[in-house]
């Protein structure tokens, strides 16, 4: 990395004089002076630096009356015109100043040290994050924070709603997010800055509210309802419904199923009774074209490449390509598979398609441009839902616990490479009732892998591609989820040069806002004082169990793992200090060799275990992972690192257990 410029909002100071003088700064650009009492409605935390002739206003609003919550609004303009700046790409992180060391570092140095990221130098806040959010079988959903380095759950709020939760939809700018109650015949909104439900719109008995689309001019949503026959568009920052399109004569129509043609105020919503695609005009809020479908629709999508929209039809099988312009519907191309098709997936730009089908389970891939299938694969009973990343497509089956990738560089070529890596323990059948219309699965922010939820464990899985089981967990709280979302709440430009961001700070006190921003270059450090929540009394989280020593002889390795600290509930039981039940896993680097076994009890909170290893294998390089159920361990949260890395070298063993 090149060096950070040495300009900063503030210089760095010494001793107790410096905090004073901190203070001092901190108290005249923020909302309350240092130690000072707080208003019930604060007014917002603001501060300003300058760098290179580039100006940063950066204010801090309060989201709602829960203490600890704001939304972030950094402006960067001309410092000498005041002329909003656009083309940026700012990172922002916050540290509460709990010492005078603390300013005595320079601005840059802070700044490249969160960008480094190690675990020693983690902000209070990353205004770099997102969150995750679980719809669950017991009505509630769970707002989590997968960067939050503390426990195996990071679960920050539970909402809690009337009815079962079918379909949603998150609008950024309004920070709402949509719930279909279907059988309830109502609409949640919750609101994602303050993670509390905002209301509930009653949408009529037997109106069935099932699936919900953005508007593409945004700030609407669309919801479907099955059993009115009609859209309901809703306004989420007023709460409140504007009206209804009729989509037909039937009132009932069965499933709806809607897309948004980007860039247009149109929106696609496909009807099953009678089989029908309409096209609607959001401007106007009214139908502008029909076409008629030959089977009932199960999967509506856009395709960027052939700027079309895309129909499948599941008793037919047959994937229609539609021409959309204002003057309606035009069918331009049919592409024809078995009956019992599912679900689509749009593969990058979008000349290939990927469509799954749930009689054969199978799943075919389509080229667009040439309007034929080109490949098709195998997969697990009941393939039902597909997502894409940037380089692979996942496949979900009802009846395995494992999800089917495909390289999409392969598909691009018209071929279909399959790859099966578990996630959980359990397949979806093995909870039908949380079986649902959303996705359990989301692509991951940087691009590499996904999080997918398994309904049955209780468990949301983190897989990176590459390796050959989940690289970890959250834990979900004994809920069981239906549905899972990822919300991407870093800094997000709304105009040009202004950027926002929700903010939840851990603790009252000053804090030193970390901007930088690469071309142009900026560096600034702004102080302000922010309300957090009350003190959380929250014990710590126990320890980890830890290998004690292992070794190697040709091809046998042998191990042994201790549990020094174990959970409370846990402590005095005789049984859980010898369970029988602990499995480990030991990997080969990336994931080219894996071998289980059963390790045996050898005294309390002590196991054993050999294995044997593949011929010429370095167990040193090895990746050690536990499972138990009777300790409530699982492969992808209780990874115990590499053998070799470990701390416990061959033939080596901790002096404590020794003494046993």
């Amino acid at each position: 990395m090149s060096p950070l410029p040495s300009t900063s909002s503030h210089a760095p100071r010494s001793g107790a004089r410096a905090w004073g003088r901190a203070c001092g700064w901190i108290a005249a650009l923020s909302i309350a002076a240092c130690g000072g009492a707080w208003a019930a409605e604060a007014p917002p935390a603001t501060a300003r630096a300058e760098q290179g002739g580039l100006a940063l206003q950066l204010s801090l609003q309060p989201a709602g009356k829960e203490p600890g919550r704001y939304l972030a609004r950094l402006s960067f303009s001309d410092a000498g015109s005041g002329a909003p700046l656009p083309g940026l790409q700012p990172a922002a992180w916050m540290q509460q100043l709990r010492s005078p060391a603390q300013l005595e570092l320079p601005c840059e140095d802070r700044a490249r040290r969160f960008v480094a990221g190690s675990l020693g130098s983690r902000a209070d806040v990353d205004l770099n994050t997102y969150h995750l959010v679980s719809l669950n079988q017991d009505r509630t959903l769970h707002f989590i924070n997968p960067q939050v380095r503390i426990r195996n759950s990071r679960m920050e709020a539970t909402v809690q709603l009337s009815g079962d939760g079918f379909d949603w939809v998150h609008d950024a700018d309004t920070h709402q997010l949509a719930v279909t109650l279907r059988d309830a015949g109502r609409l949640a909104v919750v609101d994602t800055l303050t993670q509390r439900l905002a209301g509930e719109m009653d949408l009529g008995p037997g109106s069935r509210p099932t699936r919900v689309a953005l508007d593409p001019g945004g700030r609407r949503a669309w919801v479907g309802l099955d059993g009115a026959g009609a859209l309901a568009v809703v306004d989420l920052a007023k709460r409140r419904e504007l009206g209804r399109v009729p989509l037909g004569s039937a009132r009932n129509t069965g499933a709806i199923t809607l897309a948004a043609v980007p860039g247009r105020p149109w929106l696609v919503a496909a009807t099953a009774q009678p089989p029908a695609a309409v096209l609607i005009d959001t401007d106007k809020a009214r139908a502008i074209g029909r076409l008629s479908l030959p089977a009932g629709p199960v999967a509506v999508a856009w395709s960027p490449a052939a700027e079309r929209v895309l129909v499948l039809s599941g008793q037919t099988g047959v994937v229609s390509q539609i021409a959309v312009s204002p003057t309606g519907l035009q069918l331009d191309g049919q592409v024809v598979l078995e009956p019992g098709a599912l679900a689509l997936a749009v593969v990058g730009e979008g000349r290939h398609v990927l469509v799954s089908n749930v009689q054969r389970h199978e799943i075919s891939l389509i080229d667009l441009a040439r309007g034929v299938r080109t490949d098709r694969a195998k997969v697990p009973d009941w393939p039902d839902h597909i997502i894409t990343t940037r380089d692979f497509a996942y496949v979900r089956s009802q009846a395995s616990n494992n999800v089917t990738l495909f390289a999409l560089d392969a598909a691009r070529g018209g071929r279909l490479q399959a790859l099966a890596v578990p996630l959980g323990r359990a397949s979806a059948s093995e909870m039908p009732k949380a079986i649902n219309v959303a996705p359990l699965m989301v692509p991951a922010p940087d691009g590499h892998g996904i999080w997918a939820a398994v309904a049955a464990d209780a468990q949301i899985y983190r897989y990176n591609e590459g390796l050959m089981v989940p690289s970890g967990s959250l834990d979900n709280y004994r809920r069981n989820p239906r549905a899972l979302m990822l919300i991407d709440e870093s800094l997000r430009e709304v105009a040009h040069g202004r950027f926002e961001g929700p903010v939840r700070v851990p603790r009252s006190g000053r804090y030193d806002v970390v901007v930088l921003n690469s071309s142009p270059s900026f560096t600034g450090c702004l102080g302000v004082t922010l309300q957090g929540p009350p003190e959380s009394t929250e014990p710590d989280a126990p320890a980890p169990p830890r290998l004690v020593r292992w070794s190697q002889d040709g091809r046998e390795v042998r191990f042994a793992v201790q549990l020094e600290q174990p959970p409370a509930d846990l402590a005095r039981d005789p049984i859980a200090a010898q369970a029988p039940d602990v499995q480990a896993l030991l990997v080969g680097p990336h994931g080219s060799w894996q071998k289980r076994t059963r390790m045996m009890p050898a005294s309390r909170w002590h196991w054993e275990a050999q294995l044997q290893l593949p011929q010429g294998v370095n167990a040193s390089d090895a990746q050690l992972l536990l499972q138990s159920q009777r300790l409530g361990w699982a492969f992808a949260s209780t990874r115990l690192g590499t053998l070799g890395t470990n701390g416990a070298t061959p033939a080596q063993e901790v002096k404590r257990h020794e003494a046993r």
